[in-house]
């Protein structure tokens, strides 16, 4: 015989409390809960599967006072991110912080255009331009990149579609003089509509493929407008045949579209295949413009944000899911 403690424990009452964590702290986190006696049934009815950890002990009476993780607002919830491979990782981070599960596939990609001789000449001549127009984040960065030096816009006049273009302007300490309440074309047409473009010197730098309502418009008020294309989209090719089981085995609740190419990109790669897929998910648009493409091509849109932004998405999202929704 041993001496000193003996090894043999005793058997644990049938009835103590035990609990399975499957990827835990993780957006698809799955917890059960139960007894000694009936965990592993309970755990086979559940189809839950490794990775696991097995809790034991009175413990697990208490997850309702501490759980947190799985009490956030989006848990559960799967979402689809359209955007820009350079630009979907913020939109994840927010919507993951409020515990959805974010599946990232980009469809566009964000490009130089090779040729800049327009956008240098323009360079040199800045001094005569009396306004520079920005209606994306992407193109304050590709023209600040060019630019190179700030100073060069002094006493240029400045104005911006969308929060999140002002905001890239201010990354470089730069404060845009005018931005329209809606973020959109129509609303920063709206709001020249109020000042004296007749004769004025207005330039926009800008995707190679965009919309012509703005320039159109302020050239009938009188402006001088330029247009230079700086950047371009592409189609991004990415694997497809897993994101289409997910929506086979109905496991993504909504997806995001934050342009018009996304939505036609989608549509193009594997919207065909799966529309008839999408009756239990949900669709959300940055706004009317994007609602409207994906109008065209068949899709029902759930809803559209207050503020057309990643940030006035984050929140239609919230609403989408609040208490009652699916």
């Amino acid at each position: 015989r041993s001496r000193g403690r003996s090894s043999i424990r005793p058997k644990k009452n049938p009835q103590t409390p035990a609990a399975l964590v499957r990827w835990g702290t993780r957006p698809y986190q799955e917890t059960i809960a139960g007894k000694l006696e009936n965990i592993y049934q309970l755990a086979e009815k559940h189809n839950l599967k490794p990775p696991l950890i097995t809790i034991i002990g009175g413990v697990v009476n208490l997850r309702n006072k501490l759980r947190w993780f799985d009490n956030k607002p989006l848990f559960g919830k799967t979402i689809l991110i359209t955007r820009s491979r350079e630009q979907a990782s913020i939109f994840s981070q927010s919507l993951e912080e409020l515990g959805a599960y974010c599946l990232e596939y980009p469809l566009i990609k964000i490009v130089p255009l090779e040729n800049k001789t327009r956008l240098n000449k323009a360079l040199i001549n800045l001094k005569k331009y009396d306004w520079l127009i920005f209606t994306s984040q992407n193109a304050v960065n590709h023209f600040i990149k060019y630019l190179k030096d700030l100073r060069k816009l002094s006493g240029i006049k400045i104005a911006v579609i969308g929060s999140s273009t002002a905001k890239a302007l201010e990354n470089y300490y730069i404060k845009a003089d005018l931005i329209p309440k809606k973020f959109i074309a129509e609303s920063l047409i709206k709001e020249f509509k109020k000042i004296n473009l007749k004769n004025k010197n207005i330039l926009i730098p800008r995707a190679e493929a965009a919309r012509d309502i703005l320039p159109e418009e302020l050239k009938s008020q009188g402006a001088n407008v330029e247009v230079i294309p700086i950047y371009k989209t592409i189609l991004e090719e990415d694997e497809k045949e897993e994101l289409i089981k997910l929506f086979k085995e109905n496991k993504i609740n909504l997806i995001t579209f934050t342009s018009s190419s996304t939505v036609k990109n989608f549509d193009g790669l594997i919207g065909k295949e799966i529309k008839d897929l999408l009756k239990n998910v949900k669709i959300l648009c940055i706004g009317p413009i994007t609602a409207k493409t994906a109008y065209d091509l068949g899709y029902k849109v759930n809803a559209l944000p207050e503020e057309y932004s990643i940030s006035g998405m984050v929140k239609e999202c919230l609403k989408l899911f609040s208490k009652g929704g699916n």
